[in-house]
């Protein structure tokens, strides 16, 4: 069983309350492009619909 990357969801969260990936990125004191990646792989852990 793989791990839940935490952190991963925690930006999904902020990226949907915010409703801006860069603002998102803002608060969690990264980059655009990382959260991108974050939920780029949160999507390949949990599947597509």
């Amino acid at each position: 069983m793989k791990v839940l990357d935490l952190d991963a969801v925690r930006a999904f969260v902020l990226v949907a309350d915010l409703a801006s990936f860069t603002r998102a990125a803002d608060a969690l004191g990264t980059t655009q492009s990382a959260v991108s990646l974050k939920l780029k792989r949160l999507e390949a852990h949990l599947g597509k619909p």
